[in-house]
């Protein structure tokens, strides 16, 4: 393999790699704010909120989030 070819490889990791923490960083700025179920607010900031409420990602993309209260009610 030559030069150009290990560049051109090189540039292509790179650029798969900026493209999917793009999509990432998308998926992070739509999750939305409250609860989906009850309308209870949801902090990012505050790691508890973070490790006790369920987040789901749809087939469609859509994303779902669920309080610890919902969570218990649905199991």
């Amino acid at each position: 393999m030559n030069r150009k070819a290990r560049r051109a490889m090189k540039y292509g990791k790179h650029k798969r790699v900026y493209e999917k923490a793009c999509q990432i960083e998308d998926a992070i700025s739509n999750i939305p704010k409250k609860c989906s179920k009850c309308e209870e607010a949801f902090e990012m900031s505050s790691n508890t909120q973070i490790n006790d409420w369920q987040i789901e990602v749809l087939s469609n993309g859509s994303i779902s989030l669920s309080c610890p209260k919902c969570v218990d009610i649905k199991a």
